[in-house]
């Protein structure tokens, strides 16, 4: 399978410490429920993300779980408070047990 590809778009990349900042993210990924059959009729086999976390230098500020209702190539918006300048580090947990990561940075001043 090819490598996944994430986009991060961060509102802010320099931050006062306690601003509030705009994370928007996409991951491109199938996201097969199991339900659906190809053109011969055999099932397309279950193929999801079952989880999202975001860490910001090194502290969890969001997280997810996601389930077959989730559709394809997911677009995540949320919101953290900057405290700390450092990696902000998305994973998105696919159920063959495999991440998917990508990463931005923030410096707080």
């Amino acid at each position: 399978m090819a490598a996944h590809q994430v986009k991060i778009k961060l509102d802010k990349t320099e931050a006062k410490k306690g601003d509030i900042v705009e994370v928007k993210a996409l991951v491109y990924h199938p996201m097969e429920t199991g339900l659906r059959k190809d053109r011969s009729g055999k099932v397309i086999p279950r193929h999801i993300l079952k989880k999202f976390i975001c860490m910001v230098a090194g502290k969890e500020v969001f997280s997810a779980d996601f389930d077959t209702a989730i559709a394809a190539n997911p677009f995540i918006r949320f919101k953290f408070r900057a405290v700390q300048s450092g990696p902000v580090v998305l994973t998105w947990v696919d159920e063959d047990g495999s991440d998917i990561v990508g990463q931005a940075r923030i410096t707080v001043n």
